[in-house]
């Protein structure tokens, strides 16, 4: 989306340094068993096979799960 000044719409969108800083670099592991392991395990797959045919989602939710940022995700080689 784009904002009035030709920039990326951010409404209500707050950061700064300290934010950046804070981040994370590898989010917190999600419970075996959850869709919200299956899919960071997917995201950060390297390989074509995984990225292609990733199997089923389990039937199981993570309870509460943390917000996970995830800030790039594992590409194979050959689609670098």
């Amino acid at each position: 989306m784009v904002g009035r000044g030709g920039g990326p719409y951010t409404a209500g969108v707050t950061t700064s340094r300290d934010d950046e800083a804070a981040a994370v670099d590898e989010p917190a592991a999600a419970p075996a068993g959850t869709v919200e392991r299956w899919a960071l395990d997917f995201l950060r797959a390297a390989d074509e096979p995984t990225k292609l045919r990733p199997g089923p989602p389990p039937g199981r939710w993570e309870p509460d799960p943390p917000v996970r940022d995830v800030r790039a995700p594992g590409r194979p080689p050959s689609w670098r």
